[in-house]
């Protein structure tokens, strides 16, 4: 994938553009489930570039399970922030999964919406519109995002 490999190669003063990509991708999208799927898309690529500037090798070819795994067996300098992200991302292939496999899933529990809210309390990142349920589920992934590539 030529795209992999450009985004890779930008510098880490670039990263802003890859949170505003994300958040970018997911605005014009009103339906959760499409954004649950095309944010865990955005994600994996985004632990792909972090796991590559660690100079993980093959991660090309891992699940987005193993790449979260890496994640957290991989020292980072803010030891606290490794911390808070890997736990969210584990929730993200959750709901993924629950989405994908279990026919009577449903958003109605506020599960998705507890998920970002976290990640919107914890992390940093830019709010490019004002929040409502949807938008705050769309800044969450631009803000994990953006954390995932301030630790690479």
């Amino acid at each position: 994938m030529k795209l992999d490999k450009k985004v890779n190669e930008m510098k880490d003063d670039s990263d802003f553009l890859v949170e505003w990509a994300v958040w970018g991708d997911l605005q014009s999208k009103s339906d959760l489930e499409l954004i649950l799927l095309r944010g865990h898309i955005l994600i994996d690529k985004v632990l792909f570039i972090a796991l590559n500037r660690k100079r993980f090798q093959n991660c090309d070819t891992f699940s987005f399970h193993s790449k979260v795994k890496a994640i957290e067996t991989t020292m980072f300098f803010d030891k606290e922030k490794h911390e808070f992200i890997y736990m969210p991302l584990h929730e993200l292939n959750n709901l993924r999964n629950k989405l994908a496999h279990e026919i009577d899933f449903t958003f109605r529990n506020g599960e998705f919406e507890k998920w970002s809210i976290k990640i919107l309390k914890n992390l940093d990142g830019t709010k490019y519109t004002k929040f409502t349920r949807r938008t705050k589920i769309i800044n969450s992934f631009s803000f994990l995002a953006k954390a995932i590539l301030d630790l690479s």
